[in-house]
């Protein structure tokens, strides 16, 4: 499977955004009519963000799946909210490796072959509690200023390249 497998990294493409954008409507459904009352209103009020190098317009080189975000305000998950992701389709990997302090649980969405043309390799989703708010807050701000800055964004596309040689 892609989430144990290695995926090759791919330029840029405006599908991504595509892809992106029909996660974000297949999952608003749920998210808004159960959940919206403890999204953070700042960060992620309307549903999941998208963050991650496929977020970076024309990115030079990026994995082809997803990591998008959800900011809640609950500090430990709700079972009930585990089961609608699981419902969705997420997996619940574990807790993400930057946040040790168990503040970003990871969850995977890896669609089935006939789904791939709409959600690409699939998303990885970061459900982020209060203490590590200030992180997707970060990621957000660098995505941003990435696609913003052609420079910037090569110079990062330049530190990806370096490190796939080193493998």
């Amino acid at each position: 499977s892609p989430l144990k497998g290695h995926l090759a990294l791919q330029p840029y493409t405006p599908q991504w955004k595509e892809q992106f954008l029909a996660e974000y409507q297949r999952t608003r459904p749920i998210l808004l009519s159960k959940w919206k009352h403890t999204l953070d209103s700042d960060l992620t009020p309307d549903g999941i963000v998208h963050i991650g190098s496929t977020a970076i317009k024309d990115i030079a080189l990026a994995k082809p799946q997803h990591d998008v975000a959800l900011a809640v305000t609950f500090h430990s998950l709700p079972q009930e909210f585990l089961v609608d992701l699981a419902n969705l389709g997420y997996a619940y990997v574990g807790v993400a490796p930057h946040s040790l302090d168990c503040g970003d649980h990871f969850f995977a969405f890896i669609p089935n072959a006939e789904d791939r043309l709409k959600f690409g390799e699939g998303f990885f989703l970061h459900v982020v509690t209060p203490k590590v708010h200030d992180w997707l807050r970060t990621s957000l701000a660098f995505c941003e200023y990435l696609s913003n800055h052609v420079e910037a964004r090569e110079s990062y596309s330049n530190l990806k390249k370096q490190s796939l040689s080193m493998e």
